[in-house]
């Protein structure tokens, strides 16, 4: 197997809006189990910077969770959860970010990547990419002993071309150097992604292998031996039942996260503590009926 995976780094669902208050649940579930703050209705910004995004739209509704959001997810053991609730609706994958780290110089890759693809010579799943909307962002390097500049290239820009596929190459040591963390060393990310168009599912967000070498293969860079081949739509999410989970195993997943370990902890002190707090679910719980009523 490969030393090297790539990961979801951003997910973006949208359902009619018949479910907009069943999507919107999901977000908030989450974002509360994993010690979120609602900063807005909708908009949860967790402890460590990622966030579920909702929206409303006049004919569907949407929920994003950022790179940040789906890492603390997969830290907690809740990403399948959390795909699995996306399951039980009547979704569409409107984007989806898969994203790969390799530990190598970034400057001399983004340089050749460049200059390839403004000289219109690279396909993205076989489709050209037109050359006037490949871009680059570069500065000079935040660490010693690079010659060249470095920073980001965009395959093609988002700004400049309406595609279903795009791929964004950018230097992670740069980035993470810009924003003052610990130098990793070298560092290059690779981000291929699928776009409404393309037919990404919730299946790929939890194993992006198949469609991020569907992507950036052979013209990026070439892809491993072994690799699966990736169809659209072809591979649904299918971990577990296909049934939505009771009420109990719902709180069952909050008590294990960040949030729930949490509120135990503050509850532990005698049998006053306990007492309240299940007076407060109850509470909560009625008033909740309320809302939905």
């Amino acid at each position: 197997m490969w030393a090297y995976r790539p990961f979801c780094d951003r997910l973006t669902v949208s359902v009619p809006r018949t479910r907009d208050a069943a999507l919107k649940d999901v977000g908030d579930f989450y974002g509360s189990a994993l010690g979120g703050v609602p900063t807005k209705p909708g908009l949860w910004l967790l402890p460590m910077g990622g966030t579920f995004c909702y929206r409303v739209w006049p004919s569907a509704a949407t929920l994003e969770a950022s790179g940040r959001a789906l890492r603390a997810l997969r830290e907690a053991d809740l990403f399948g959860g959390y795909l699995m609730d996306l399951g039980q609706l009547p979704l569409r994958v409107t984007r989806l970010d898969a994203a790969l780290d390799l530990p190598k110089p970034a400057a001399a890759e983004l340089h050749r990547l460049y200059d390839k693809a403004v000289t219109g010579r690279v396909r993205l799943s076989r489709k050209a990419v037109d050359k006037s909307a490949v871009v680059k962002v570069f500065s000079r390097p935040r660490y010693d002993g690079e010659p060249l500049d470095t920073g980001t290239v965009y395959i093609p820009s988002r700004r400049r071309s309406r595609s279903d596929q795009y791929v964004t190459v950018y230097d992670k040591r740069q980035e993470r150097l810009a924003k003052g963390c610990d130098d990793p060393g070298p560092l290059t990310r690779y981000e291929a992604t699928a776009a409404r168009g393309l037919g990404a599912t919730l299946g790929d967000a939890y194993d992006p292998t198949a469609i991020f070498w569907h992507i950036v293969a052979p013209d990026i860079m070439k892809a491993p031996p072994g690799v699966p081949q990736w169809t659209p739509g072809g591979e649904t999410w299918h971990l577990g039942p296909k049934t939505p989970p009771t009420p109990a195993e719902r709180l069952q997943r909050f008590l294990d996260s960040p949030a729930g370990i949490q509120l135990a902890k503050l509850a532990d002190f005698d049998g006053a503590e306990r007492v309240i707090l299940a007076f407060l679910v109850r509470a909560r719980a009625g008033l909740a009926g309320q809302e939905a009523a």
